[in-house]
């Protein structure tokens, strides 16, 4: 596998729990706030980069690291908006 096909699915699988706890997060409060979800995901793909950068330290070369950022990014966000969705459409309405 290369090495940013890890990084694409590292992304998918952090988007998909980004959509989970954004969904959990949301009703936390006295009401649902949409920002907290948004955080969660702006945190987890925070995360990831340094992840990915640090962590797993993926070679590539020097000339694509902005490849290491935007690698999975739009993944990253339709899989973390779907199971946000999905979480909320199979919970129920909670409020009233």
């Amino acid at each position: 596998m290369k090495p940013l096909d890890i990084v694409f699915w590292i992304r998918v699988l952090l988007g998909f729990t980004a959509g989970i706890l954004s969904g959990v997060l949301g009703f936390l409060g006295p009401s649902p706030e949409a920002y907290r979800g948004i955080l969660v995901a702006v945190a987890l793909y925070s995360i990831s980069y340094y992840l990915v950068r640090y962590g797993i330290k993926v070679n590539i070369p020097p000339d694509q690291v902005k490849k290491l950022f935007t690698t999975g990014l739009s993944s990253f966000i339709m899989m973390f908006l779907f199971t946000w969705i999905l979480y909320n459409t199979l919970s129920g309405p909670i409020i009233p």
